[in-house]
């Protein structure tokens, strides 16, 4: 991959099948959600994703809404909380409910200024994989031309945030396997 632009920051993971494939990201210094394309004939997210900017509004409450993951991770890394605890179960953390509410419109609807990328995570060497700042990883983007099949077409869908599953078919939020 050539062009690749510097590490950006990473606020919040939002699904993860074998690696990010869903989330929200700083491209050119600037917030966007990051969603990878599913390739049909490979049968598996690939390294192009889309992006889209977000607002400084939907920025915090995104980040706000990781900020209760973290706590939750932290209490189920420790062994203190199990899977059934997840706050994106539903009726477990009003709070984040309220957020979810409040963001799921944000998540059907792409931007008209949507580009197409390729990414590459890089790691930061830190104890946990999540803290309040944001997973363990880095982003640098390579933009390509945009040639997107629809979302809903035979070529490629975008991963989106579970409708009726906190979990979807992947993981979100570093759900860990079942």
């Amino acid at each position: 991959m050539t062009n690749l632009g510097p590490p950006e920051r990473v606020y919040v993971e939002l699904d993860w099948y074998g690696g990010p494939i869903a989330g929200i990201a700083n491209l050119d210094g600037r917030p966007h959600r990051f969603s990878s394309l599913f390739d049909k004939t490979e049968e598996e997210y690939s390294k192009t994703f889309v992006v889209w900017p977000i607002d400084e509004r939907e920025l915090a409450l995104e980040i706000e809404q990781w900020r209760i993951f973290v706590d939750w991770n932290d209490k189920f890394e420790s062994g203190e909380v199990d899977t059934e605890s997840h706050p994106g179960g539903g009726g477990l953390n009003a709070r984040w409910d309220e957020i979810d509410s409040l963001l799921k419109r944000n998540w059907s609807v792409v931007s008209a200024s949507v580009q197409k990328v390729l990414a590459t995570f890089e790691p930061i060497d830190r104890e946990k994989r999540y803290t309040v700042d944001g997973p363990n990883y880095t982003v640098r983007w390579c933009i390509v031309p945009l040639t997107l099949p629809s979302p809903q077409g035979e070529g490629s869908k975008v991963a989106r945030k579970p409708e009726s599953s906190p979990w979807g078919e992947g993981r979100v939020m570093g759900e860990p396997p079942k």
